[in-house]
């Protein structure tokens, strides 16, 4: 701060060759503690307290262990995981436990998810939370499938199960999450937005849910159980509940999916290479979520283009018999 005669220069000004000018550093110093704030206003707790629970879980950490590691109760950790945080001192030594940064746990960084079970996981965690849904990985949109596909997927996981062990508690973790998927919704009913593209629906009619090349016999009841859901879709197609919509999409498209998680206001982006369709890929790969509004505006952008060329209603239906009629088993 400056003096000139009897006054003092205020508001940030300095005296400056016979004029007044603005104090850069000070200035500087008011533009990062306004973006320090808008940093800490953008977070939302409960949204930390959700990931925290995934990385737990993930590391397959009983609340009781994560509590003595952290010098807490175990209710304190329950209230942790709801986003009842009150401490940034909390949160660093829950970051350094799990072994993940500060930015990973706050959101504001991407969030990287190892494995199949941790990313259905936290999949269902948004899925609870979210008032829309926007899935374009071009696979059956499996909140809505039959029991024929999870007759089909069941199969295709006792395979996985004889793999080892460790793949076996993974595969039957799986299915635990994706049954409570579905229950959850049922109870919800989030408005869903999905993109199915031709090329899956082809190789389902083709081999069903098969994860290596099998026996005659099982191919044909996988390819069975195939053609039922492939017409299962049709009538979801041609008679859409009110709060689903579904369209086909002819062309081709980058394997990997990605969904669109809204809620009032806020979004997040999960972007993966997990699908339970033909050849499930559930050991191999990494997916990640993040909430930046740049991503999100170039994927929202990508699914208003592929929602505007995919087919729809009696179309997506006409569409959906031709596949059957090419490529479904002939009794």
């Amino acid at each position: 701060m400056e003096k000139i005669g009897i006054f003092k220069i205020k508001l940030n000004l300095q005296f400056k060759r016979g004029r007044l000018e603005p104090d850069v550093r000070a200035v500087k110093r008011q533009d990062q503690m306004k973006k320090s704030v808008q940093l800490r206003n953008s977070i939302r707790l409960d949204e930390v307290g959700a990931r925290l629970q995934a990385y737990r879980l993930d590391r397959k950490l009983p609340p009781e262990q994560l509590a003595a590691k952290l010098g807490i109760s175990r209710a304190a950790v329950y209230r942790a995981e709801k986003g009842e945080i009150a401490k940034v001192d909390l949160l660093v030594r829950i970051a350094n436990v799990l072994e993940i940064s500060l930015r990973e746990l706050l959101g504001i960084a991407i969030e990287y998810i190892d494995g199949a079970v941790p990313f259905f996981r936290r999949v269902a965690q948004l899925e609870e939370e979210s008032d829309q849904i926007i899935a374009f990985s071009g696979q059956i949109p499996y909140l809505l499938t039959s029991a024929h596909y999870d007759a089909m997927l069941a199969q295709a996981f006792e395979v996985l199960t004889k793999i080892d062990a460790e793949t076996g508690d993974a595969v039957r973790e799986l299915a635990l999450v994706l049954r409570q998927r579905k229950d959850a919704y049922q109870r919800r009913r989030p408005l869903l937005v999905n993109i199915v593209f031709a090329a899956e629906l082809e190789r389902l009619l083709l081999r069903g849910l098969t994860v290596r090349d099998e026996p005659t016999q099982r191919l044909e009841e996988q390819r069975r159980k195939a053609k039922l859901e492939a017409m299962h879709l049709r009538e979801l197609v041609l008679n859409q509940p009110i709060d689903v919509q579904i369209g086909i999409l002819p062309e081709a498209l980058p394997s990997t999916g990605f969904q669109l998680f809204r809620r009032s206001q806020h979004t997040v982006l999960i972007v993966s290479p997990y699908q339970l369709g033909d050849r499930p890929n559930l050991p191999l790969g990494a997916a990640f979520s993040m909430t930046c509004e740049e991503g999100i505006g170039h994927h929202e952008e990508a699914a208003r283009q592929m929602w505007s060329r995919a087919l729809k209603g009696q179309q997506a239906a006409t569409f959906i018999d031709g596949l059957i009629e090419r490529y479904g088993i002939v009794e």
